[in-house]
């Protein structure tokens, strides 16, 4: 089994090169900031191997711009975990659903969309002859992993953030989950994100 393995030091630097993704890196609380692995080279996270740099609570998601946001960790309806400090792996929702589950879960939404123009949606990024499932599968997406002092709430989690669609560009994506991840928070205490990017 392979390991994809990121590390993350310190505030992330912008335009150290050109080409793939970069992790990017939200929040005030810099020593709350984890190191992330995406384990495996699977079609879908399944696998994640997290290190906080102190004990807080943990939750993951996947975000892909211009789709609905999916629930990675944890897998039931606990809200997020307290995790201690140092490595360790977790399976994500991916790996513990039966696959015909995992192609619903890739589906768009059925809600009505915005209009092309007002979506932020970049050509060809939503709608047309496109199909749902292999457009899915073929871009970018982010492991976003959440951590905190405080724990989440998995009910807000699911009525606000869980299968809401996000904005086309990569920068409003996060700009709008991380503030619906946010109204999820059980109080105001330090918190800090990492988005790992996946593509398969």
């Amino acid at each position: 089994m392979s390991v994809s393995r990121i590390a993350i030091v310190g505030v992330l630097g912008i335009g150290a090169c050109a080409g793939a993704p970069k992790p990017k890196i939200f929040g005030p609380a810099a020593n709350l900031a984890p190191t992330v692995e995406i384990v495996g080279t699977t079609p879908l996270p399944l696998h994640l191997r997290i290190e906080p740099r102190q004990a807080g609570y943990v939750s993951a998601f996947y975000v892909i711009p211009g789709q609905r946001t999916q629930m990675l960790f944890p897998v039931d309806s606990s809200g997020s975990k307290m995790m201690p400090a140092g490595a360790q792996e977790v399976a994500t929702s991916f790996a513990t659903r039966p696959v015909l589950d995992t192609s619903r879960l890739l589906r768009r939404p059925t809600r009505a969309q915005p209009p092309p123009d007002a979506s932020g949606i970049p050509q060809g990024g939503s709608s047309g002859g496109n199909n749902p499932r292999t457009s899915a599968l073929q871009e970018t997406g982010f492991v976003l992993v959440y951590v905190s002092t405080d724990s989440l709430s998995f009910k807000t989690l699911n009525d606000r953030v869980i299968g809401v669609s996000l904005p086309g560009y990569a920068d409003e994506a996060f700009n709008a989950v991380m503030k619906l991840i946010r109204a999820a928070s059980t109080g105001g205490g330090q918190w800090s994100a990492v988005a790992v990017p996946f593509r398969p």
